[in-house]
């Protein structure tokens, strides 16, 4: 009892650190974002009807993994690495870091993009080449986007980092649908049409987020500059597989839909998951702070602020993650309607995704300890590891069990990642389950 009570306390005064300040400034510009891509998704659903907005949503899971590809990695590792660096008193780090992430980029959309158009013609074989091809200029935009976000987040300027894709990008291309609506009408060719132009707009305003003072040049000795890039090639590696396996886990479904069943269940499927996402707000919101933080905690070895920073990360998204879950398995028979009343089969499915978040958010922050303590390896062995398991019950459940099949793939690839990475942790970094819940402070 003494140590829970302990552990109560302190999870209290994260409400009065500045990694709640930056939580709550992020959780505002998310919720709002969230506000606005919900509004976007209704939109589109009702305009489109659950086949074409299938067909959308399948192009842009598509554009999504092929901009994962893109970024090489950079993008997440750019959290971790650039304030590592900013600490060793590196020179010029920022623009080297953009100048050498967005050279590799660049080189690996001329393999990427070619292949990303294959697939999409490949997966949705009934859709025109204009279509592909809409679908494969929106990849580089994306690659530059998250990019630039990592950089701002690495620079722990969250609110910069949020706004061009939080606000911006959904604002404008809300803004464009409702047009359409009112004076013509929405189709497929359109929607991509405006989306890339809303992408465009957020692109050139994500450019400010990652200016910074004294630093306009990488640096001075070409000897150590070939040797950090070097360094870095090597080292982003590991986030590549990890931001894959990400986002996979977000894809997979709408990708597995529209392989093994048919692009109108791909489409019934999506308001569960833009729902769901309101799931991820908690960690995302913590995540904003807490992410360099370890960086900065484990560059000067101290562990056991580390273990403590994890403990009140777990007792606090675990509590809202809670609370929202609920809120929204209940709320979810009318936030389906808005999409349809095709779209209203799906109210079982949001209850199986809730359970699948909540049984991953109770085994810890894992993932981002990982990333942030040099255990990328690790990490994406336990994340590819349960991708695996989720491509494989997918395929299986899909075949058998259609959308119903989907939600438990889902459910139980998240819950089977959460365990393996938590297992990883105690493992790779002396910090597990016992001391993210505060039964082991020490972390033993």
């Amino acid at each position: 009892m003494g140590h829970i009570a302990s552990t109560l306390s302190e999870a209290r005064t994260v409400i009065s650190g500045p990694i709640a300040r930056s939580a709550i400034s992020g959780m505002v510009l998310r919720l709002s974002g969230m506000a606005l891509l919900f509004a976007q998704a209704i939109l589109a659903a009702q305009m489109l009807g659950a086949e074409r907005y299938g067909i959308v949503s399948i192009l842009l899971a598509i554009a999504h993994v092929a901009a994962v590809v893109v970024l090489c990695g950079f993008a997440n590792f750019a959290v971790a690495e650039i304030p590592r660096r900013i600490q060793e008193g590196v020179s010029g780090v920022v623009p080297a870091f953009l100048h050498h992430s967005f050279s590799r980029a660049a080189l690996a959309c001329l393999l990427v993009l070619p292949i990303t158009g294959v697939v999409i013609l490949a997966i949705l074989d009934d859709a025109p080449p204009l279509i592909a091809l809409l679908g494969v200029a929106i990849v580089p935009l994306l690659a530059a986007l998250q990019l630039l976000r990592g950089v701002a987040l690495g620079l722990e300027r969250p609110i910069q980092a949020q706004l061009p894709i939080e606000i911006v990008r959904p604002t404008l291309f809300l803004t464009a649908l409702i047009t359409l609506w009112l004076t013509l009408e929405v189709n497929t060719l359109n929607f991509l049409v405006f989306y890339i132009a809303s992408a465009v707009a957020a692109l050139l305003i994500a450019g400010s987020s990652v200016k910074t003072g004294g630093t306009a040049a990488g640096p001075a000795n070409p000897q150590e500059a070939a040797a950090l890039t070097s360094e870095w090639d090597r080292a982003t590696l590991p986030f590549l597989g990890m931001h894959l396996a990400a986002i996979l886990q977000v894809e997979l479904a709408t990708l597995m839909l529209g392989i093994f069943a048919s692009p109108e269940a791909a489409g019934l499927f999506q308001p569960i998951g833009r729902i769901s996402v309101v799931l991820l707000l908690p960690a995302y919101a913590l995540n904003l702070r807490f992410n360099p933080r370890i960086a900065s905690l484990h560059a000067q070895g101290q562990q056991a602020d580390i273990a403590r920073l994890s403990r009140k990360y777990t007792w606090a998204s675990m509590a809202v993650m809670i609370a929202v879950g609920i809120a929204i398995g209940l709320a979810s028979p009318w936030l389906l309607l808005l999409f349809g009343q095709e779209f209203v089969v799906g109210v079982p499915l949001v209850w199986i995704v809730v359970a699948g978040r909540i049984a991953m958010t109770a085994f810890g922050p894992a993932l981002p300890l990982l990333t942030m303590m040099g255990q990328t390896g690790k990490a994406l062995s336990a994340t590819a590891l349960s991708v695996v398991v989720e491509v494989v019950l997918a395929a299986v459940l899909i075949l058998n069990f259609g959308l119903m099949g989907a939600a438990f793939a889902v459910a139980a690839g998240m819950s089977v990642r959460g365990l393996l990475l938590a297992l990883v942790s105690k493992r790779a970094c002396g910090i597990g389950l016992r001391a993210f819940w505060g039964i082991d402070k020490q972390g033993n």
